[in-house]
């Protein structure tokens, strides 16, 4: 028995699932996945259970808070850390993709299939949300809990809907309901949770994003995505080439403290840049 323990934000989460593919196809077993996001692993195949991550705290301290039993939930959590993988990158992880140093961590080397988030959507999932069809999904804001240098200029990405919505296209905010608001799109902010979210964004025609944890939902599902980044991380670090990555010139700061460069970098990214890019974006997906 082998478990997996995944980090704590979304995208690392959904990191680890490209290192769990490369880790059913090494070592041939099924895995418990220990995670604070246990829905991105509900009918994967490599998956033979899935505890939230204080099950086994709470557990623990449930059955073990005793003087005379405390030796005995000692070693029951020692041997379960010896059969734990965790896939971890070292911060700040640079001139290397996080997945690629996650897999390391692990003992393993990626195939290039491998080299991305995986989501397993019911057929039941995909068609609850066939109205995004031809959609463009776009989420205004970067959650700062980590970092606040993922941000874009306020006001620029509602110029982008405004530019969108009179070239006829329907927008959908997805995100967080603290995000800031837009208007001219359906708001469905705070409204899903992750699988919904990532069958919405398997429809859509485009995602137009700000760096963050649903540039890898979108990638698991295969929509191309508008990456707007600053001058936190590169692209070849954090995102992925079928993408389009706008960032201006510069090394990365990889800084949790705000960032006097990053925001002039977010600056220097237009919002006709952005609208030049999401054409780009879609004229490709119309031919594929």
């Amino acid at each position: 028995m082998t478990i997996l323990r995944t980090g704590r934000g979304v995208g690392d989460v959904l990191l680890a699932t490209g290192v769990l593919e490369a880790l059913a196809r090494t070592r041939r077993e099924k895995f418990i996945v220990e995670t604070r996001y246990p829905e991105l692993f509900y009918h994967n195949p490599h998956v033979r259970a899935i505890w939230h991550v204080e099950r086994r705290a709470t557990l623990s301290k449930k059955l073990f808070d005793h003087p005379v039993v405390w030796r005995l939930g000692s070693a029951i959590n020692t041997w379960f850390d010896r059969r734990i993988i965790k896939p971890a990158y070292p911060f700040p992880c640079r001139n290397k993709h996080l997945i690629d140093a996650m897999a390391e961590s692990a003992g393993i080397q990626l195939l290039p299939h491998e080299r991305r988030p995986f989501v397993y959507l019911t057929k039941e999932e995909i068609e609850a949300q066939s109205w995004a069809k031809g959609w463009i999904a776009v989420q205004s804001s970067s959650t700062t809990y980590w970092t606040p240098n993922k941000n874009w200029v306020p006001g620029r990405m509602q110029e982008v809907v405004n530019g969108l919505r009179e070239e006829g296209y329907g927008i959908v905010h997805l995100g967080l309901k603290s995000n800031d608001a837009l208007q001219r799109v359906k708001d469905l902010r705070g409204e899903n949770n992750l699988r919904s979210t990532a069958a919405i964004l398997a429809h859509a025609a485009l995602f137009i994003e700000l760096e963050g944890g649903l540039v890898h939902l979108a990638r698991a599902v295969g929509t191309k995505a508008l990456v707007i980044y600053t001058h936190y991380t590169l692209p070849e670090e954090t995102g992925y080439a079928d993408n389009i990555n706008l960032r201006r010139t510069g090394e990365p700061c990889w800084s949790r403290e705000v960032c006097g460069e990053c925001e002039a970098s977010a600056s220097r990214i237009s919002s006709a840049d952005v609208l030049e890019g999401a054409r780009c974006g879609l004229r490709l997906e119309s031919t594929t």
